[in-house]
């Protein structure tokens, strides 16, 4: 049941009124940090997890593909 109040609900969903900033550069390059670290425990675990480690490929490039594209939105900018 809706009940009328005098208060209009925000249109942004829950995940972007938390995280104000999350779209921002600084989030970007962390989250691909963040990226790059997991591929490269992921690989490491090769020893325990066999052929199966390889799938940690998956978020070095991810982030190597994000790190481009931040590389390239910065240096379009200056010219």
């Amino acid at each position: 049941m809706i009940t009328p109040t005098d208060k209009v609900p925000s249109t942004r969903s829950a995940v972007k009124r938390s995280a104000p900033g999350w779209h921002g550069p600084r989030a970007r390059i962390f989250y691909n940090i963040l990226r790059a670290i997991v591929g490269a425990l992921i690989l490491s675990s090769i020893r325990y997890a066999g052929p199966l480690a390889f799938v940690g490929l998956i978020p070095l490039a991810w982030a190597a593909v994000g790190f481009w594209w931040i590389y390239r939105r910065r240096h379009a900018a200056h010219n």
